[in-house]
């Protein structure tokens, strides 16, 4: 399977063709943002300043590789530290397809509802009988442009005794219609659960498929079907590598954010407008890992607030308890050095905005005078204060 995907005799990024995918679907009246406001990152580092649009941000969904690219890598590295502890000599990669004809449009949700169900009756006869042990399992729904439905087939890796081969082939054989069970051992766990993972939702594919496929694809994209499964020892030793105090005390944590998160909540009714930001990242920029800051556009919107929203360094700008506390009051001086600070960042951030990448030299001087000039007013707005005291 080819997975690169060629836009202009160029190789795209996952991230392209998950924005070329994200702007059919728009097209198609399915709204497939997490938000309506735009992200951004300024560079903290390589290059100070310079501003990279990412758009709105994806619904986390297999559907686009570049939000499950960090989901398959982890696998895939599992999967390798696996095999090298437990051994993969005796490993099987096989594949069974759809049992009957193939799932028509309207019903692929049903038909993998259906599959899933038979693959869970035969597997479980085939562990109690003939001692099959399933490792990996990936479902891959293709779209045949001949028949105009759509081809649901599952690989997976599995560990079965050399004695019970035979039979618990013979038994998937007379199960589903399509097959191949080879006898060759896996020769590359890691090369093997790759390709199951990158399969699923082949992006080269999804961009040439028509209006209705491709909506049936994301709403099985949206559903509960499992595309993805592990089992066995597999299964068993992925759980014991995390530690139960520390998941108990991470659930916990995360229940404190959301009761602290409604309880500390903006009661008004109006959006406030001005960028937010989110979180201090390292992210990977021309190919060299980079500190960023990420950052999220603000909108305007009267008379409508959002009862949900998210935000990764609530942790750190929220208070630690929901009790209300006292307001000291500031002076005069106090509130009018706020202002003008204020105003100078929005300034210096709207600049660092808007120069990007080729002005990039002329962003850092403004952003360099910017904290001269907040250290001169600083200086002059205390000296000012310690003389009225006078």
């Amino acid at each position: 399977m080819n997975a690169r995907v060629e836009i202009d005799g160029k190789t795209a990024s996952p991230v392209t063709v998950a924005r070329l995918l994200a702007k059919r679907l728009e097209n198609l009246g399915i709204n497939p943002y997490q938000s309506e406001n735009d992200r951004y990152l300024v560079l903290l580092e390589d290059a100070p300043g310079e501003v990279i649009e990412m758009g709105r941000p994806l619904k986390g969904t297999r559907f686009f590789k570049s939000e499950a690219l960090k989901r398959d890598v982890q696998t895939v590295r599992d999967i390798e530290v696996f095999a090298r502890e437990a051994g993969a000599s005796d490993w099987l990669f096989w594949n069974v397809g759809l049992t009957g004809a193939k799932a028509s449009v309207d019903g692929l949700c049903e038909a993998m509802t259906d599959f899933n169900r038979r693959i869970n009756i035969d597997f479980s006869e085939l562990r109690k009988k003939h001692g099959f042990e399933l490792i990996l399992i990936a479902i891959h729904p293709r779209y045949d442009a001949v028949s105009g439905q759509f081809d649901l087939h599952a690989h997976f890796i599995c560990r079965i005794p050399p004695e019970q081969r035979e039979a618990a082939r013979r038994r998937l054989m007379s199960k589903f219609s399509k097959v191949d069970l080879p006898d060759d051992m896996v020769r590359n766990p890691a090369a093997c659960s790759t390709y199951m993972l990158w399969g699923i939702y082949d992006p080269k594919e999804l961009l040439t498929w028509p209006d209705r496929p491709l909506m049936a694809a994301w709403e099985l994209a949206q559903s509960r079907a499992r595309l993805v499964r592990t089992g066995g020892g597999f299964a068993l030793w992925k759980r014991s590598r995390h530690d139960p105090a520390q998941e108990a005390s991470a659930r916990e944590e995360r229940a404190r954010r959301r009761a602290n998160r409604e309880a500390t909540k903006d009661p008004r009714k109006g959006q406030l407008s001005g960028d937010r930001f989110l979180a201090k990242i390292v992210a990977r920029i021309r190919g060299k890992m980079v500190r960023a800051a990420l950052w999220q556009s603000g909108k305007a919107v009267l008379g409508q607030r959002p009862d949900n929203y998210t935000s990764a360094a609530c942790g750190i700008t929220q208070d630690q308890t929901a009790k209300p506390s006292k307001t000291p009051k500031k002076s005069a001086f106090t509130l009018v050095w706020r202002t003008v600070r204020l105003q100078l960042q929005d300034f210096g951030c709207k600049v660092s905005k808007q120069c990007g990448p080729h002005l990039r030299a002329v962003s850092g001087a403004l952003m360099r005078w910017r904290e001269e000039a907040l250290e001169r007013l600083r200086r002059s707005f205390f000296r000012l204060r310690d003389r009225t005291r006078e």
